[in-house]
């Protein structure tokens, strides 16, 4: 599939009324409004093509850089490339889902993952990196930077910063802390502590009905599904 027959395929597939629901959760010109859906289906039918991946993410057209997203190959880019996607991704669908899990399954996960975490680093790159680093739980992707150790630290970092950090930042945050006590059974007991001493995490999800996940009550959902 070429790169015109794509867009020509979001462009029939956008609808205003789905580019009203999205502009509500912060999406913003140029887009055509297609429904992740129809994207989700669209990027199994392309399967993985890096060449094609990079020429939508360059439109800055939100529906084709998040199916460049889903259709990327992660071994292949380098750390500028990963930079460049970084800091084009203003929306939480593109750094916390796409972005997120190409850094994950990158060669330069940890390199970036930590850089991006810094305090001084916009939020749009401290939530994709939190949020990488819940995907590669998900996906059993451990290396010498990501050890029970790291994950210890991290989950400490939870439980001292969460509500001081930016918005989008609690939002991975509590995620992580989610993904570590669900899917690690050595840190179930401490994540679920955290989870009761942190309490609600207030995130502002705009003009939306989206709600941020119990931390104490999905680490008892995500335990109880992968074991």
């Amino acid at each position: 599939m070429t790169f015109d027959e794509v867009m020509t395929l979001l462009a029939e597939n956008g609808s205003e009324q789905t580019k009203k629901v999205l502009v509500k959760h912060g999406v913003r010109e140029p887009f055509f409004g297609a429904k992740y859906v129809f994207i989700n289906k669209l990027a199994a039918k392309i399967k993985q093509n890096q060449a094609l991946a990079l020429q939508l993410y360059a439109t800055d057209n939100t529906d084709a850089m998040y199916l460049a997203g889903l259709i990327a190959n992660p071994q292949q880019f380098d750390q500028a490339m990963l930079q460049d996607w970084g800091d084009k991704a203003y929306w939480y669908m593109l750094s916390e889902h796409c972005v997120s899990h190409v850094l994950a399954e990158s060669p330069f996960a940890d390199t970036l993952t930590y850089t991006w975490m810094q305090k001084s680093a916009p939020e749009n790159l401290a939530s994709a990196a939190w949020a990488s680093l819940s995907h590669r739980l998900t996906k059993n992707i451990r290396t010498e930077h990501f050890t029970d150790e790291k994950v210890n630290e991290l989950l400490d970092d939870i439980a001292q910063n969460i509500h001081q950090a930016p918005n989008r930042v609690r939002y991975t945050m509590n995620g992580f802390l989610i993904a570590a006590g669900g899917m690690l059974p050595q840190f179930y007991d401490k994540a679920r502590s955290i989870a009761q001493q942190i309490g609600k995490v207030k995130v502002n999800m705009g003009e939306t009905a989206c709600k941020v996940p119990d931390a104490f009550a999905y680490i008892e959902k995500v335990a109880a599904r992968s074991k």
